[in-house]
């Protein structure tokens, strides 16, 4: 055997091999090494290989790691095979709830419990011998780095993109913190499963609306799916409408109400608050209070998908009134929790023309009606020109005694099963053409009228059994039959062996009935379904006729002459929640003072360091474990210089990953500003070479390569007390 084929035989033994090739990769520090300062037209060309950097909140790799970094490894590698200038770095996105909940569990402080895990997870990533480049490695966690995290907060309060506000958060009850949108999944928390509930508390907030059009704009200028560009767009909502002022009766408050169909506000007959809504505690009545409040207890509880998808719509009258801007009537004024607060304005006028509120409307006896009318045309009938102009009926006939509809079967040919149709003749009203109608086609007489729709539905489509384009306005009546008495059927030539009378149940109806026309008519009387989308205008005064698209900027610019609406550009998208109330994070650089309000930590103080504490655990109140640190709290006021306090709560846990992109691709050279020594535990600071590399402290005896020197267990100075020395 040759010597080739006896070395491709040999086993692979990885104890053996991985030590020796690592050790020689080891003594080469820039085998991996980006090399920084070369210009855009130089060679090699720059290759950036960028991996999520992990949460050392567990005690060590997973497989999800391992994955990901193999196979970004491979392309690394490959890369620098290719003569590209490699950039592959790796660092700690170490703060956050993930690190605390660890620390938590195992009953240590959270430096403690990230030091150790980031140590065990660099001795495995190096064991797999990925092709990192070290030399950048970096940490959030390290007060050099988090400064320019702090740094970044600044700015966006300069520039008016930062602000606090009192805002219904998602809290987690078990986790005892705020979430964001994206941190609740089917209506529980992301990482522990809890349902979420809603809690008003002051909040800063990231004002990312301000960009929401360039979110979408800039689509154009990368390579997504259109699956994943449509995903955006739609989680950004935007939409176009109005606000509606809706005065208060007998007060001087005003309910605005966000809208991007006032082409039925004619037909508004209530409007609904969310029980967050602030207007709700002052408008509602001493009558009503206990039941109000009540409620909004129970809604309280509920997760914000429960409110959206609950069968049940359920609400609370307020005992207030308010006038419908559009015809100067007043309609009540409720509270329900399928309405949420960060939708629009957290209100709504309710109409005839949404299955929410009809089905809210219908519950609650509160009373409808109409405005917009049906306009479709069927598929047959597109494009065609020649029509012929009629006015028309469908008859719905329920047997109660057989809980069966009437229907007539044309055959797969001429349309299929129908309910009953025909013309009106001369001046008959809808109920006298139907009654017609029922007895010539199918013999049924004795018939007791329901309900006749208000709505007339527009249809173009084309008669299989006439050979004709009809263009047609048509009415919908309702009918019981109160006996099997019949006549003989009365049928033109066209219906004449064309059909079959036939009784089938309602589940076979809902089937078989497919024809858009016929299907209104099952929707309306048996499902309860309304016309929901855009038509023509009835029942709304100067503007009936028009079309919805039509109606829509017309409404507006006439309830805008007095003040009562004006175009507004709304987004789904919702300004982010930024503070966090727990310890393990970046402290927000604010000092509150009575005087000054909100003052931003001066920059030359920055970082704003974490204080150890004894206890980090969230508070029962919900407030960050820091407001108990009095010495840390209690601050004079960079501005006034009177007695103030520091920002308790933190920022969360992604607050510092944007910058790691940025901060790897600094050069390594770069020194942070020189650090005094702590007179209080006569430990002084060393830069490292690295601008945030892993931080040292000096201290006696003991020097610490882990992020916080802070532990009678990793700090040997001779002394009882934990060194509480800054570290570098």
């Amino acid at each position: 055997m040759d010597k080739s084929r006896s070395q491709s035989n040999a086993k692979y033994d990885p104890a053996a091999i991985e030590p020796k090739w690592q050790a020689a990769w080891d003594k080469d520090p820039a085998l991996y090494a980006a090399v920084d300062g070369q210009k855009p037209h130089q060679a090699p060309k720059k290759y950036y290989v960028l991996v999520e950097f992990p949460y050392p909140s567990g005690d060590g790799l997973h497989v999800g790691h391992v994955r990901s970094y193999t196979a970004q490894d491979v392309v690394a590698r490959r890369a620098r095979m290719m003569g590209r200038n490699v950039l592959y770095p790796i660092g700690w996105d170490a703060f956050g709830l993930p690190a605390e909940n660890y620390a938590i569990k195992h009953k240590i402080r959270p430096q403690d419990a990230t030091a150790t895990n980031i140590a065990t997870f660099k001795r495995q990533i190096q064991a797999l011998g990925i092709s990192f480049d070290w030399s950048r490695e970096i940490n959030t966690t390290d007060p050099e780095y988090y400064r320019w995290t702090q740094w970044i907060f600044l700015q966006l309060l300069k520039a008016d993109l930062a602000y606090q506000d009192e805002i219904p958060i998602n809290w987690c009850p078990k986790e005892r913190i705020g979430l964001a949108n994206e941190e609740v999944v089917d209506g529980k928390h992301e990482r522990c499963g809890t349902p979420v509930e809603k809690k008003v508390l002051k909040q800063w907030m990231l004002r990312i609306t301000k960009y929401a059009d360039r979110l979408i704009d800039g689509l154009k200028d990368v390579d997504y799916l259109p699956q994943v560009a449509a995903s955006q767009i739609n989680w950004i909502g935007k939409s176009y409408g109005a606000t509606v002022d809706f005065q208060v009766v007998d007060s001087d408050e005003v309910i605005k109400v966000f809208t991007t169909r006032i082409d039925t506000i004619f037909s508004g007959t209530f409007v609904v608050l969310a029980p967050e809504h602030p207007l709700v505690a002052k408008l509602v009545t001493s009558e009503q209070r206990k039941a109000v409040e009540d409620y909004i207890a129970q809604a309280a509880a509920k997760s914000e998908l429960d409110r959206q998808e609950e069968g049940d719509k359920t609400g609370v009258f307020l005992g207030v009134n308010v006038i419908n801007p559009a015809n100067n009537e007043p309609i009540p004024v409720w509270v329900a929790d399928f309405v949420l607060a960060r939708y629009g304005t957290g209100a709504i006028f309710g109409d005839a023309h949404d299955e929410r509120d009809v089905e809210f409307a219908t519950r609650y006896d509160i009373p409808l009606k109409t405005s917009i009318d049906p306009v479709l045309t069927r598929d047959d009938a597109k494009g065609m020109t020649d029509f012929i102009q009629k006015r028309k009926i469908v008859a719905v006939v329920e047997n109660p005694r057989t809980n069966q509809l009437l229907t007539i079967n044309w055959g797969p040919k001429l349309g299929g099963r129908l309910f009953i149709g025909g013309t009106v003749e001369g001046d008959e009203s809808p109920q006298a053409t139907a009654e017609r109608e029922v007895a010539e086609e199918t013999g049924y007489t004795d018939l007791e009228l329901v309900a006749v729709g208000d709505e007339t539905f527009h249809y173009k489509y084309y008669a299989f059994s006439k050979q004709e384009a009809h263009e047609t306005d048509v009415r919908f009546v309702h009918f019981r039959l109160r006996s099997d008495q019949r006549q003989a059927q009365n049928l033109d030539e066209s219906e004449q062996g064309n059909f079959k009378v036939e009784w089938v149940s309602i589940a076979q109806a809902e089937r078989e009935i497919v024809e858009p026309l016929h299907r209104y008519g099952y929707d309306k009387f048996l499902a309860g379904k309304t016309w929901t989308g855009d038509g023509i205008l009835t029942n709304s005064g100067q503007f009936d006729g028009l079309t919805s698209a039509e109606a829509r900027d017309k409404i507006t610019a006439h309830l805008a002459k007095t003040g009562a609406a004006e175009q507004t550009t709304q987004f789904k998208l919702r300004d982010w929640v930024f503070s966090r109330q727990h310890y393990w994070g970046e402290p927000i650089p604010v000092i509150h003072c009575s005087k000054c309000g909100a003052v931003p930590v001066p920059e030359d103080q920055l970082p704003v360091e974490l204080p150890p504490v004894e206890h980090y655990e969230p508070t029962e109140t919900g407030e960050s474990p820091l407001a108990n640190i009095t010495d840390w709290v209690n601050v004079d006021c960079p501005s006034c210089h009177g007695p103030a306090k520091r920002e308790t709560d933190t920022m969360p846990n992604w607050a510092g990953s944007p910058g790691t992109t940025s901060a790897i691709s600094i050069r390594t050279t770069i020194k942070p500003s020189p650090r005094p020594t702590n007179s209080s535990t006569g430990c002084r600071s060393i830069s490292t070479t690295a601008a945030w590399s892993t931080p040292r402290c000096i201290c006696s005896t003991h020097v610490s390569g882990i992020s916080s020197c802070m532990t009678k267990a990793s700090c040997r100075r001779p002394s009882p007390t934990p060194c509480a020395g800054r570290t570098a």
